[in-house]
Order: structure tokens, then C-alpha cells, then sequence
């Protein structure tokens, strides 16, 4: 086991546990976990079946689940408990794992899907020979009602009400079989955000109901959809930002013409719309303003937004520019000159104590404490 130090320098998952723990699954550097000081980095010499950590889930029971390339493995605090196709895991690539309303763990892999029964310790399979789709499973949704939705990339969507499989393609009248986003509003329907200028679907006890260019949908390929405080959908896609409020769709904000790559909603209403290249866009339901480099903004290409618990917006520029943070009148930029490992920042959270975390291309993660910022890289101990 390795100290003080990240376990590589890409991470594929990142989980905050009840204990505050944060995880990383790393790919082929392991497992890693940072308590807030140090990192303990996790391996095959301590247990896992593999050091190519894909996904990571925790049930509420405590147990952390780790899906790699070799299996899947359970640690509960001291040791890890691996389960593979010789235990009855359908396949040992896993690629996604979650528990479900009845606390069954479900993993997604490139064989098809396994359900596990912890009390009987027993999996259940699925297959395309079962109604499952396709066997190479990356995306596992449970909606309200406690149905399963498997999403196959390029084949189309499983849905699983406990009993059958009822499948999704473009032959059953599914949009597109890419599906970029799956979700779900407050009423239940399902929104499905399509690749390949394929628009949007929606699937509700009615029945399927697609839009495109005859209902106002221009053709786009949708790449985020967001719920706001009224009702309404906001849907990013590579042709601006569409409204959708249950009747027709509208472009408020037409000046908008480029790619969004993601929607975000505010605490105080406003939409914050991230743009490739048109920098960041703020609406309050009525006017919008736009910020870009001329306004201070580091970069106008946006790879990520999040709102702090505080209330400040802070923004994610690739292509080597940097973060901006937006107190509501100014931006503050940081980049390595400030202490930032990289400048090609591709995700952005915040944990429990109000840290910023920081994903970056080549440059590791790194955190800002409000003060200063701590980067975790291969040399510090990194796997």
C-alpha cells in the first residue's frame, strides 16, 4: 500500500462515503482513498482482483463496492472480498454498479447484467438471451417507480420492471440508439438526449414520443437536460439551449447558436448555460447575460459549472486556460501560477467541507481550500 500520494493520474469515478472518505477509481493505477490528509493507495497487493478500477459505489450498509477490469470486489474497512465469473458474476469487466430500492446490487459489464443477493450471496444473470438488449452495459438507472434502465451505447435501452425486459431501439421507434443523457422529471417521464442529431424521446405509461424538427425541436444532439423550479425542461445540445415547457419547445435566448455542454440551475433560479466557445451564459427567467474573457471570464469554452454551498459559481476551462470563480460582480481566475497543477481542467466538485476539487488533463487532481491549492500527482505518491 502506498502513502501520501493519488493513485495515478486519471480518474475514471470519484465517491464521497458516509465517513467523508473520498475514493478514487483510477484505472490501471488502482484504488485510492484520501481522508483528508493523506492518501492510502489500494492495489492487487492488498486484496483487489485487479488494478484497473472502472467504478465505485457504496451501499447502505457501508460496503464499498469496486468494479474492475478483473471482477468486482467488497471492502468493508479492512478487507477486500472479490467475486468473479467463478463466484457467478456474468463477466469481469464491469463497467457499472448501483443498489436498488430492494437493496440488491446490480453490475453492469461487457457480458450482460448480474444481480446480487447479498443475504443469499447469490447472482442472478442476464443476457440477450434473457431480453437484455446487449451485453456490454455502461449506464444502470432506477427510476421512481423502482424499474431498471440499462443503457447498451449504440444498440439502444433495456427496461427492466422486476419481470421482463422491454427493449428501446430506433426500430421501436426510439430516436437514435446513441444516447447522450437519461432523464427523469418530477412526473416520472423519462427524457432520453440523442447523439447524432437525433433530438430527444420521451417514454411514459402512454408510451413513446419523440421530438424533432415538426415540434419546434431543431435537429440537434441533446447533451444535458435539466428540470427548473417550475416544471420546465432545459435541454444543452450542439444547437444552443431549448425550453421546454410541456406544450412547445422555444429558444429564449437565440443569440445562443453554438454547442452547450452543460445546464446548471442556481440556488436563487438563475440558468447558468456553459458554451463551447460563446463563453458562459447566465439567464434570470427573463434577460440573460453573457460573460466572457472580455468580462474576465479565463476562457470561453466551458468544460464544467458547479454552484458552491456559499453560492459561488465556479467555472472549468480546457485547451489550457483554467478555472474562474464568479462571487456574483467579479471573476477570480487561477492557473499553475497560482498553484493549479494544470490548466486543462475537465470536472469540477465540492465535498462535504466545502472544498473545490479540480480534474485535470495530465495535471492529476487537485484541491482548493479556500486558501490555497494541494495537488496530488504521481511523484507525491501517486501510483
Amino acid at each position: 500500500m502506498a502513502e501520501d500520494g493519488l493513485a495515478g493520474n486519471r480518474i475514471h469515478e470519484m465517491l464521497q462515503d458516509r465517513n467523508g472518505f473520498f475514493w478514487f477509481a483510477r484505472g490501471p493505477g488502482g484504488l485510492s482513498r484520501y481522508d483528508g490528509k493523506t492518501f492510502e493507495n489500494f492495489t492487487t497487493e492488498d486484496g483487489l482482483p485487479d488494478n484497473r478500477v472502472y467504478t465505485i459505489a457504496e451501499d447502505r450498509r457501508g460496503f464499498l463496492w469496486i468494479g474492475t477490469a478483473k471482477g468486482v470486489s467488497r471492502y468493508d474497512g479492512r478487507t477486500f472480498t472479490n467475486l468473479t465469473k467463478a463466484d457467478g458474476l456474468i463477466g469481469n469487466f464491469v463497467n457499472e454498479i448501483i443498489e436498488n430500492q430492494n437493496g440488491n446490487l446490480w453490475f453492469g459489464t461487457n457480458s450482460g447484467v448480474s444481480r446480487y443477493d447479498r443475504d443469499r450471496e447469490k447472482f442472478t444473470n442476464f443476457t440477450t438471451n434473457d431480453g437484455l438488449i446487449g451485453n456490454a452495459i455502461y449506464d444502470i438507472l432506477e427510476d421512481r417507480e423502482g424499474n431498471l434502465w440499462f443503457n447498451a451505447q449504440g444498440i439502444g435501452i433495456s427496461w427492466y420492471d422486476g419481470d421482463k425486459f422491454i427493449n428501446f431501439t430506433e426500430k421501436d421507434g426510439l430516436a437514435g440508439n446513441y444516447i447522450n443523457c437519461v432523464f427523469e422529471d418530477r412526473e416520472g417521464n423519462l427524457w432520453f438526449g440523442h447523439r447524432e442529431l437525433r433530438g430527444l424521446s420521451q417514454l411514459n405509461p402512454r408510451g413513446l414520443r419523440n421530438y424533432g424538427i415538426q415540434d419546434g425541436l431543431p435537429g440537434t444532439s441533446v447533451r444535458s437536460i435539466v428540470e427548473d423550479y417550475q416544471g420546465n425542461l432545459w435541454l444543452g445540445g450542439d444547437s444552443g439551449v431549448l425550453k421546454y415547457d410541456g406544450v412547445s419547445f422555444t429558444q429564449p435566448i437565440n443569440e445562443i447558436t453554438g454547442a452547450v455542454h452543460d445546464v446548471l440551475e442556481d440556488s436563487k433560479h438563475n440558468l447558468w448555460f456553459a458554451t463551447i466557445g460563446h463563453g458562459l451564459i447566465r439567464y434570470d427567467g427573463t434577460n440573460y447575460t453573457r460573460f466572457t474573457t472580455l468580462d474576465g471570464l479565463i476562457g470561453n469554452s466551458i468544460s464544467s459549472i458547479i454552484e458552491s454551498k456559499d453560492g459561488t459559481i465556479w467555472i472549468g476551462v480546457p485547451f489550457n486556460r483554467g478555472i474562474s470563480r464568479y462571487d456574483g460582480n467579479n471573476f477570480t481566475n487561477f492557473t499553475v501560477a497560482d498553484g493549479l497543477a494544470s490548466n486543462a481542467v475537465e470536472s469540477l466538485t465540492e465535498d462535504n467541507y466545502g472544498n473545490i476539487w479540480i480534474g485535470t488533463w495530465g495535471g492529476g487532481l487537485n484541491r482548493y481550500d479556500g486558501i490555497k491549492f494541494t495537488s496530488f500527482m504521481p511523484g507525491d505518491g501517486f501510483i
